[in-house]
């Protein structure tokens, strides 16, 4: 599905989020050009997919590619863990288009986008092991024409 400048595969098969970046690269491995588990690494592509998805009739959680990582604020409390949410691959992603506090509340630390009451998707955070569809993006370097 081309949405905006991207390039994404939605599989209706739930795996775990480790199984589903498994099956993610193993279609590049295998000549396709599907490479990695969907990161919306910027908000133009984050805001692109969520009016793409508004107006799908999909209804289901994706797994994407971010993750919660730990960070112990010595310099400040050293008593205190901040939570940091990354992209797969990448060192520091600023969160500010991520409008949600469901992220923040939680401590399992896998992201997806869940389907909600007001035909929309969010963000939310979930155990990896749980089994979810997910959305593979194309690699950068293809080329559609």
């Amino acid at each position: 599905q081309r949405i905006n400048n991207g390039c994404y595969f939605f599989e209706n098969t739930p795996r775990s989020v480790d199984a589903a970046r498994q099956d993610c690269e193993s279609m590049n491995a295998t000549g396709g050009v599907f490479g990695h588990l969907v990161a919306l690494e910027s908000e133009a592509e984050a805001i692109a997919m969520m009016f793409w998805l508004k107006g799908s009739s999909l209804n289901n959680d994706y797994w994407l590619d971010g993750y919660m990582e730990l960070i112990e604020e010595t310099a400040v409390n050293p008593n205190y863990i901040q939570p940091i949410w990354k992209w797969t691959g990448q060192f520091a992603i600023i969160y500010d288009y991520i409008q949600s506090s469901n992220l923040a509340k939680t401590h399992q630390n896998s992201m997806y986008l869940k389907f909600n009451t007001s035909n929309s998707h969010e963000y939310r955070s979930d155990v990896a092991t749980s089994a979810k569809r997910y959305i593979c993006e194309a690699s950068s370097n293809i080329n559609f024409f």
